[in-house]
């Protein structure tokens, strides 16, 4: 897939950098006109051989890749675009624009499309679902976003925010963007804000109270609060209007929320009103400004078709006594993510939770003590539809007990299919090499009972490729082969070319870009 992407790119970069723009003259209209059709009769050639073949024939494949390719962009240039009727060509810009791959290839094609002509231009200008989507990053004043919530109109608007260490928000000129943007608060339907510093990121949500304050109808689906400074400390002067917690919207009822993420913030979680949420992502808050274990459980069962719980470094404050005798179902989760945590607390937390069709389950970064083995007990039979499992700085403690218990917990996730590994030792690998019975390793005795049995599918980024190597080949001699590795792009920068071989002779190999999602997640996760 790589291969034939690269090919795309090339091909249509050469094609834009040699042509210069101008009306065709008949002549070159009938010349492209003739060139499609041959185009035409080619592909539908191909076609026809491929599917005469009983094998797949390389030489075929890349001769129709290359034909279609060749097709696109020539038909391009006899295609009578400006014909269409206005609606039309708006529903085709539309596609185009959400098309975008980042945000900031979605500033540059909308720019693009008010260039190119006068008829361009007024139809994208006039379409407000165009520029509802703003990321204000540009300088202050912030010309060019503002220009964008003009256009938008009384469409719903999808924001975001974030200052950078260069250049921080104080809350002077953040006081100022959010008057600004507030006066269309009724009309946001996704804000996203990220700020280094503690004085912006509690003036967000002190004028959020101006929807409680009067009565704001609201049509927010999701909110994210995120401040990316020192986790935990609040450093500086001029607290004293926040002296106390502030409620989330002033403590007023959003019922179109349902996706909230609060990062490094606390909230007067009492007084916050948070039901009827499909993800609830909260990161880096310390237990004496977390949600009580009333107001967390009550979180929970408010919610009852929550399909994403992220505690990465927050959580519901400990009592000194757990008074609660069953947890709190909830049916339709589906993702769960345990991060920063000691594994005694952990364990206290997933305590609380019932959520039988997980199908997504991370555990990132636990901290060595005691009682390591405590989280893996309480995990054996909890999520048993797991499919995809990701492990980040996971260590496999020798304290008596804990192989049996870490075996038994994967042995309860029988129908894992994809893994993801981060920084994880040899001893944890091996774990997956063990008769879940007899608790022997593969090296002494093939397992008559195969631990996840399933697994296809490896996710690595900072792992030593020859443990990937020697455990791929290992699971394979076991009768559980891998079928694919995806190794980070970092990773690829840092193997051998004998190491790449090595991997390409365990299962087939791709590099994923930074933030890329691979096609299997999504479809493992429903």
């Amino acid at each position: 897939m790589k291969y034939y992407n690269d090919i795309s790119k090339l091909v249509i970069a050469r094609t834009i950098r040699n042509w210069v723009p101008h009306f065709l003259s008949r002549e070159e209209r009938d010349a492209f006109f003739a060139h499609t059709l041959e185009d035409i009769r080619i592909i539908r050639a191909l076609e026809s051989a491929k599917q005469s073949l009983v094998t797949d024939d390389i030489r075929i494949e890349d001769e129709l890749f290359l034909t279609r390719l060749d097709y696109r962009v020539t038909f391009t240039r006899i295609f009578r675009i400006n014909d269409l009727p206005d609606e039309i060509f708006a529903n085709i810009v539309r596609y185009i624009v959400w098309s975008a791959p980042d945000p900031t290839q979605g500033v540059r094609w909308r720019l693009w499309l008010t260039w190119t002509c006068r008829h361009w231009r007024t139809v994208a200008i006039a379409d407000p679902t165009l520029w509802n989507a703003i990321w204000f990053r540009d300088r202050p004043l912030y010309e060019q976003s503002f220009a964008w919530l003009d256009r938008s109109g009384d469409a719903p608007l999808d924001l975001r925010i974030n200052d950078t260490t260069e250049q921080r928000f104080t809350p002077e000129t953040l006081g100022l963007l959010l008057d600004k943007i507030f006066t269309k608060l009724s009309t946001i339907r996704m804000l996203i804000v990220i700020v280094e510093d503690w004085e912006p990121a509690l003036l967000i949500l002190d004028k959020l109270r101006v929807v409680a304050q009067e009565k704001v109808p609201m049509i927010m689906e999701r909110l994210e609060l995120h401040r990316s400074g020192l986790p935990y400390v609040q450093l500086g002067n001029g607290y004293d209007h926040y002296a106390h917690p502030i409620p989330l919207f002033g403590g007023a009822a959003i019922p179109t929320l349902n996706y909230f993420s609060i990062n490094g913030i606390h909230v007067d979680w009492s007084n916050s009103i948070l039901s009827n949420l499909t993800a609830i992502d909260m990161r880096r808050i310390p237990l004496d400004r977390a949600p009580s274990l009333d107001c967390f459980r009550a979180m929970l069962s408010n919610s009852p078709r929550l399909r994403k719980l992220i505690l990465d470094g927050a959580g519901p404050s400990a009592p000194n006594e757990n008074h609660y005798n069953s947890p709190v179902k909830l049916l339709a989760l589906r993702s769960v993510v345990i991060a920063h945590f000691t594994c005694d607390y952990g364990r206290w937390v997933l305590a609380h939770i019932d959520a039988p069709h997980v199908r997504d389950f991370t555990l990132m970064n636990l901290s060595d003590d005691d009682r390591n083995s405590s989280i893996y007990r309480s995990l054996a039979g909890k999520f048993t539809e797991l499919r995809l499992l990701t492990v980040w700085n996971v260590k496999r403690s020798d304290k008596p007990g804990t192989l049996q218990t870490m075996v038994k917990w994967l042995e309860s996730i029988p129908q894992l299919e994809y893994l993801r590994i981060a920084n994880a030792s040899e001893a944890f690998m091996d774990l997956f090499l063990y008769d879940s019975q007899t608790l022997m390793h593969s090296s002494e005795q093939l397992p008559k009972s195969i631990i996840c049995p399933k697994l296809t599918i490896l996710d690595c980024q900072l792992v030593n490729a020859d443990i990937i190597v020697k455990w791929g080949k290992e699971r394979a001699r076991i009768g559980a082969p891998l079928t694919t590795i995806y190794i980070s792009k970092k990773m690829e920068n840092t193997i051998t070319n004998d190491q790449r071989l090595a991997l390409a002779g365990v299962a087939t190999v791709r590099v994923l870009e930074p933030g890329a999602k691979t096609p299997e997640e999504d479809e493992l996760s429903k």
